[in-house]
């Protein structure tokens, strides 16, 4: 080869290496968009009162292994009518240590007037009643009273638009409490955490 054409192999040489390197690692970091969701997983129900409530189940699972989002499914049947008389307490606890203790994010209100009000868990549970076809609902749509009935609330997720900005931490467990007259009827737990995934 002369020096010429030595000169110019080289300098296509460099060209495809800054070509790998440009395709390995910054058009990656230019087109890949980070997704942040709020991954729910090993759901637990802690009591639940016959006199009101029977076949209370709660899971959570993943559509794929691919999939990193954990979708949770709720079923229960309620035996006597939940209406304004009953209460509902959502409680955060924060991991700390490995030991979940209670944070300063809690909500306490009236069950009806969480259903309308609540924007952290209440419009999940609203949005998988919807899904299920009218002929199978125990009531046309997710508001007090809640007739006696088979209800079931399917892949819902915890969207992050609901969550203020200002969230204290990113892993805890959440606590729901269904009271009456200060006794619980119905209460379970879930374990969640902030994750991010490029999509």
């Amino acid at each position: 080869m002369s020096g010429v054409d030595t000169l110019t192999f080289r300098k296509i040489i460099i060209h495809a290496f800054c070509l790998i390197i440009l395709s390995m690692f910054i058009l990656p970091m230019t087109y890949c968009v980070k997704k942040q969701f709020f991954s729910l997983e090993h759901p637990k129900v802690s009591i639940c009162d016959p006199e009101y409530l029977k076949d209370f189940v709660l899971k959570s699972w993943r559509k794929s292994r691919t999939n990193p989002i954990h979708y949770v499914d709720m079923n229960v049947t309620i035996i006597k009518t939940i209406a304004t008389k009953f209460r509902m307490t959502l409680s955060f606890y924060q991991l700390l240590s490995n030991v979940y203790k209670p944070s300063f994010v809690e909500v306490d209100m009236p069950f009806c007037e969480i259903l309308k009000k609540d924007v952290l868990v209440a419009p999940a549970f609203v949005e998988a009643f919807r899904r299920n076809p009218k002929e199978t609902r125990p009531i046309p749509e997710l508001e007090c009273p809640l007739l006696p009935g088979v209800y079931s609330f399917t892949n819902m997720i915890m969207p992050l638009e609901n969550i203020p900005t200002t969230f204290p931490f990113k892993t805890g467990r959440l606590y729901g409490n269904l009271t009456l007259n200060k006794v619980i009827i119905g209460s379970a737990y879930i374990d969640f955490q902030l994750k991010t995934v490029d999509v």
